[in-house]
């Protein structure tokens, strides 16, 4: 693709010069020292007291657990497949019953585990994973501003077809913009990260238990807490690159607008999962974009937001989802005539 490295540099240069990158590294600061400090009056408020109430790990319990499951289960079988599917509850009690069967089996409480998805105590694992989550959307919004800016606002503005001038073609103008807007928001995760861990160790007690997710309802699956840590990471990176395709596609797509494309955005990062879960179930729980960008879900006893749905699936339709999205971005963008 020619051009291509001297309009990445171009991109990440805008990005990141002196300025700018003062601003959002100082934006940034402010939103982790309020939310910081939001923690740590719960963490006062609360203290270290348990926030994942769970019977102890007795015979008795283990058998209650999947007593409860066999019970709901046989009362849903009455039920019409829809009622069945909707139905968060059952995911829940069956992934109740299968971490108190592992637990017990393997000799273990909640004393030695802690459970994915909330940690148990308010600890430093507890505090980076709450940094994250807000860091998340924080970057995440400013990811897709500045990708919907990188095409729709330099359209408006006349500054798109001016690039065009030089010897650069289109397929690597778009690779570049979305790479380099790509490449800075991961900065600013590790960043987010490496602060977070910093400040958690240092300001909250370290959790050394191990971490017990429990995968479908059906596999439980045991980590370190700093693998968990690195799932969630994972995760909120994910989330975010498949957030800069949407707003890379609805720029494309609405190229005579910059606010369109940003409001849309901007409602799906905030409320889109909650929109989808709403608007219906077998249906969008398939195709949902923000519900199967939500996999994280997986790993934790509630599971999904629809009890048919899996980590397996999930990811499969995200792929399909940021895939198809980047595809006609890359073709529409081709074929426009971005002069007019």
């Amino acid at each position: 693709m020619i051009g291509f490295s001297n309009i990445f540099k171009a991109e990440l240069y805008k990005l990141v010069k002196l300025k700018t990158l003062f601003k959002i590294l100082l934006a940034i600061v402010i939103i982790f020292i309020a939310f910081t400090l939001l923690y740590s009056l719960i963490y006062n408020v609360i203290g270290n007291m348990d926030i994942t109430i769970m019977p102890d790990v007795t015979e008795e319990n283990v058998e209650l657990a999947e007593q409860s499951y066999e019970a709901y289960a046989t009362q849903l079988d009455g039920e019409n497949a829809m009622v069945k599917a909707h139905d968060s509850n059952l995911y829940s009690l069956k992934a109740t019953a299968k971490l108190y069967r592992y637990l017990y089996d393997n000799n273990l409480d909640f004393n030695l585990v802690t459970l994915f998805g909330s940690f148990g105590k308010l600890s430093a694992n507890g505090y980076i994973t709450y940094i994250l989550g807000i860091m998340s959307t924080v970057i995440s919004i400013f990811a897709v501003v500045t990708i919907i800016k990188s095409f729709a606002g330099e359209r408006t503005q006349g500054t798109l077809k001016m690039q065009l001038l030089r010897p650069v073609s289109k397929e690597a103008m778009i690779t570049a913009k979305f790479l380099a807007v790509l490449v800075v928001s991961f900065a600013l995760y590790l960043f987010s990260f490496i602060l977070a861990g910093i400040v958690g160790v240092i300001a909250y007690d370290v959790d050394a238990k191990q971490v017990v997710a429990v995968l479908n309802a059906s596999h439980v699956v045991t980590m370190s807490p700093f693998g968990a840590l690195i799932v969630y990471f994972v995760y909120y990176i994910s989330s975010t690159f498949a957030y800069i395709a949407l707003g890379l596609f609805l720029s494309v797509i609405l190229r005579k607008s910059e606010a369109l494309p940003i409001v849309i955005s901007l409602i799906l990062i905030l409320v889109g999962a909650s929109i989808e879960g709403l608007l219906g179930y077998i249906f969008i729980g398939y195709i949902g974009f923000n519900l199967n960008t939500s996999w994280l879900n997986a790993l934790t006893i509630t599971g999904p937001g629809l009890n048919y749905m899996n980590l397996y699936s999930m990811l499969g339709i995200s792929i399909v989802w940021v895939a198809g999205m980047l595809a006609l971005s890359y073709f529409i963008f081709k074929k426009s005539d971005i002069h007019t």
